[in-house]
């Protein structure tokens, strides 16, 4: 009887008081359910948020890695062409080189060839003119021959 008298009332109120702290403290779970829900979707969406740019990273990276390879398969490229192209220029030069070298010996095989043809020329000229006093040299030679001929016929005759 000591403790039905004094549990009584106390009872029902503490019971009622129990029964609002409960469906608070279950109000207060549901929103921290809610809360976490809200939170694990949040979490899920940033996971695939970090998925796909993690994603896309890895493709630009690879793309990166493709465009610096091409890069440098360009870059050497043009430093080949580049030494062919100043190997091109020296062979132009020397080739322009050996033209005017060439230009002034065909210059001088001219003026040489010239000069050959006058005296080649005057040699012409002095071998003609030998042959025109060879020639009236034999004339003469041959009328004095004659005249021999007629004097000593002359002479054997008298």
């Amino acid at each position: 009887s000591f403790g039905n008298a004094h549990v009584g009332p106390c009872c029902a109120c503490s019971y009622a008081e129990m029964q609002e702290k409960m469906r608070e403290q279950e109000e207060g779970l549901r929103e921290k359910e809610d809360a976490l829900t809200a939170r694990l979707e949040e979490l899920e969406n940033a996971r695939k948020l970090f998925e796909d740019k993690n994603s896309e990273l890895e493709e630009t990276s690879n793309m990166l890695m493709t465009v610096r390879n091409e890069l440098e398969s360009t870059i050497s490229s043009l430093v080949v062409t580049q030494q062919e192209l100043e190997k091109a220029h020296e062979g132009i030069e020397e080739r322009e080189v050996v033209i005017e070298e060439q230009s002034k010996a065909e210059g001088q095989l001219f003026k040489q060839a010239s000069v050959l043809k006058i005296g080649l020329e005057q040699s012409v000229e002095d071998i003609g003119g030998l042959y025109s006093k060879i020639q009236r040299k034999s004339q003469v030679e041959q009328e004095n021959l004659s005249i021999a001929e007629g004097h000593k016929q002359t002479l054997h005759g008298i």
